[in-house]
């Protein structure tokens, strides 16, 4: 991970997360509008939204690299619909998430 990239990560607890790396520390990452990726039924069948993780904080979120289980480049379509909502560079191309 380096500053500027889109990650989605699974932490310790379970929840799977996308959010823009800001900087990296030798034991922690700070992330830029983290949020939850979470699974919902849609009349299409499975959907996936976006919710803020921890919304009542300004700023940044500082994580713990021993609490990241998993890490992994989100997809294309994923990478939109996260711009999309935090007001970055919406990308052209479309994928299936």
């Amino acid at each position: 991970m380096k500053a500027g990239d889109i990650v989605v990560f699974k932490i310790v607890s379970g929840e799977e997360m996308i959010g823009e790396v800001f900087i990296t520390f030798s034991e922690s990452i700070k992330i830029k509008n983290p949020a939850v990726i979470m699974l919902q039924q849609t009349e299409k069948g499975v959907g996936v939204a976006l919710m803020p993780y921890m919304p009542y904080c300004e700023g940044d979120v500082d994580f713990n690299k021993s609490a990241i289980v998993a890490e992994g480049k989100p997809s294309q379509s994923m990478i939109n619909e996260y711009n999309r909502i935090f007001g970055s560079i919406i990308f052209i191309n479309q994928f299936d998430v």
